[in-house]
């Protein structure tokens, strides 16, 4: 079943949630309220359904304008935040905000490399010569 938190997504008002025995492993399951249509995938498929998007889903013929305008903005508006997010990343990446010039006299430490990622739990910094190069060993 999903959660309290992500049924605020419109699409969960016009779609139950249905459980099927041996269906596919992370899949959900959703029936259309208008037509009865279970849509295999998730809730985004369900809002492609109800939206009359044409992708990946057949649209439903029986969804209320109104419910279709909602729909469709929540798409529109969840898409200019998504490319608004990734604009953003992408000029921090170039005005270097995410990583820290190192003096070659100096000793880096992790924390002045700037963001961290899930793979710094697993590498760690060593000094490899006197040019001031660093390497990563992977910590075990």
């Amino acid at each position: 079943m999903a959660t309290k938190g992500s049924q605020k997504d419109p699409a969960w008002s016009c779609s139950i949630e249905i459980p099927i025995e041996g269906g596919k492993k992370g899949y959900k399951y959703l029936k259309c309220k208008f037509c009865s249509k279970v849509i295999k995938g998730g809730v985004k498929r369900v809002k492609e359904h109800l939206a009359y998007t044409h992708k990946d889903v057949s649209p439903c013929p029986n969804v209320p304008d109104e419910v279709k305008e909602e729909i469709c903005q929540y798409l529109k508006t969840f898409e200019t935040t998504k490319f608004m997010a990734q604009r953003n990343f992408e000029e921090n990446v170039e005005c270097g905000a995410y990583f820290v010039n190192h003096n070659i006299s100096s000793s880096p430490n992790v924390n002045d490399r700037g963001v961290r990622g899930p793979m710094d739990r697993f590498l760690g910094t060593t000094k490899d010569d006197e040019q001031g190069t660093v390497s990563y060993r992977v910590r075990r």
